[in-house]
C-alpha cells in the first residue's frame, strides 16, 4: 500500500551508492561552473540594490563592474583548468599498471 521511505526506498541492488572520487569532484566543479553566471548577477546588481537611489559616482561603479568581470574571468579559468581533461581515463595514464599493461621486465 505505502511505499518506505528513507534511503532503503531509493537503493537499488546491484548500483553502487558512492561515486569515484574523481568523477565526484569533476560533477562539482561542473556545478560550480553553471553557478558562475548567477554569482555575477548577483554581483552585477548588488550597487544598484545598495545604491538604489542613484547616489554615487558613476565612474566608481564602472570600475567595479570591470573588477567583477575580470574577477568572474579568473575563476572561470581556474575552474576550468582544475577539470581533469577526460573524465574516463584512470586517474595516472602513464602508470602500467593503471592501464593493466604488463610491465616491461628489467635488464
Amino acid at each position: 500500500m505505502s511505499q518506505p521511505v528513507g534511503p532503503k526506498a531509493e537503493h537499488k541492488p546491484g548500483r553502487t551508492t558512492f561515486l569515484e572520487r574523481r568523477v565526484y569532484r569533476r560533477r562539482r566543479l561542473i556545478d560550480a561552473i553553471k553557478l558562475l553566471p548567477v554569482l555575477g548577477a548577483c554581483l552585477f546588481l548588488l550597487p544598484a540594490l545598495i545604491l538604489g537611489d542613484g547616489s554615487g559616482s558613476t565612474a566608481l561603479r564602472l570600475v567595479y563592474f570591470f573588477f567583477m568581470w575580470i574577477v568572474l574571468i579568473a575563476l572561470c579559468a581556474v575552474l576550468v583548468r582544475a577539470l581533469p581533461d577526460d573524465p574516463d581515463a584512470p586517474a595516472d595514464a602513464s602508470d602500467p599498471a593503471e592501464r593493466n599493461e604488463p610491465r616491461e621486465p628489467a635488464g
